[in-house]
């Protein structure tokens, strides 16, 4: 004869940190010229409710309070925020910054000019990502308030 044990209930020690960015990014920009990283930086950085640090300009003009601990720090920022920025790599090449999005739990934001999306022949990015054209940088954060939590 056995006894069934009783499964224990699993909680959570920390609370799950609340989601109080709309749109996070941080990295480098170390083009001289015109690229999506400088133009998120020079249309987002003091937007409300956004995160733009970039490392080659400093911490960012629009510095949420926490953030002088935090500095940009992926494994924080990208928990807090609804949505996280995922522009091309270095030299305009591929970008994997929407991998630890999702881990996070935050809908990348691919910010491309006419590239695919990765693996874009066999995922359906759809219902789980943003796509947002570089001459709609600017006005990126009507893009992002526009869409209803519900979608």
């Amino acid at each position: 004869m056995y006894e069934i044990m009783p499964r224990p209930v699993l909680q959570l020690e920390v609370p799950p940190p609340r989601r109080e960015l709309l749109f996070f990014w941080g990295g480098a920009s170390r083009h001289r010229g015109e690229n999506i990283r400088r133009d998120l930086w020079k249309y987002q950085a003091n937007t409300t409710g956004f995160y733009v640090p970039i490392s080659t300009f400093g911490a960012g003009r629009n510095v949420p309070p926490n953030a002088q601990t935090a500095s940009v720090s992926f494994d924080y920022w990208m928990p807090r925020s609804v949505f996280c920025g995922s522009p091309p790599g270095w030299d305009g090449g591929d970008s994997n910054r929407y991998l630890p999005a999702l881990v996070h739990g935050c809908i990348p934001v691919f910010l491309l000019e006419v590239e695919a999306l990765p693996f874009e022949e066999t995922v359906d990015w759809s219902n789980s990502a943003v796509r947002v054209r570089r001459e709609d940088i600017p006005t990126l954060d009507r893009i992002l308030r526009a869409i209803p939590p519900s979608e």
